[in-house]
């Protein structure tokens, strides 16, 4: 199988993947951006997609793990995105995270701009994944605001209201990434690093 003509993400190993990723986090056990984040972020994903069509799971799973993987501090970190989405090249590259290159494309672009771009209204499954992210701003005691929000679901009051909701008991690992297939690393042909990724990010937003 080759993995450019593959439409979808997959993992070699769901459970490879979560180790390989508590490995190489550089802030993991943070209160604040660490593990317990990720898993809130997953679970509330999960509740924007029931109410926003056309969302994919597997983008929305591996985003939550991923996003703030490359922390180094619970401070500012401006960078934390860019870092997180080269780290989603490495993954790539090692053949621990495939798919069609739309959609790699699609997951990369979510993690670069996280923390940086204001909304994407045109594309739910983004929308959805920086959403997820901002609702959890009740951990830090930040009510989120509409005006940051991209999905129209997010932006209700009720779902802003509701979203502490999400800093209790959030889903365990197995079940965030159960969504995302799971395919032999002989499934993806030959990967090779392209340094230009990041060029290519950059040059759709100028």
């Amino acid at each position: 199988m080759n993995s450019a003509n593959f439409e979808g993400l997959y993992v070699a190993s769901r459970k490879g993947l979560l180790n390989r990723v508590r490995s190489d986090a550089g802030y993991p056990g943070s209160s604040l951006h660490g593990e317990q984040h990720w898993r809130c972020v997953a679970s509330a994903a999960n509740f924007i997609a029931e109410y926003t069509p056309n969302c994919d799971l597997a983008t929305l799973s591996l985003f939550s793990l991923l996003h703030d993987s490359m922390r180094e501090d619970d401070g500012y970190d401006e960078f934390h995105g860019q870092r997180a989405a080269e780290y989603l090249d490495t993954l790539v590259d090692d053949g621990v995270i495939g798919g069609g290159e739309a959609d790699i494309s699609r997951l990369r672009l979510a993690i670069y701009w996280h923390n940086q771009a204001s909304v994407d209204p045109k594309e739910s499954t983004i929308g959805a994944c920086w959403d997820a992210d901002r609702l959890n701003l009740w951990r830090l005691g930040i009510r989120p605001n509409a005006r940051y929000l991209s999905t129209e679901f997010a932006q209700r009051e009720n779902t802003i209201n509701q979203a502490v909701i999400f800093l209790n008991s959030p889903p365990e690992w197995e079940e965030i990434l159960s969504c995302i297939p799971e395919h032999p690393k002989t499934a993806i042909s030959e990967p090779q690093r392209q340094p230009s990724r990041v060029q290519k990010i950059l040059s759709l937003f100028q």
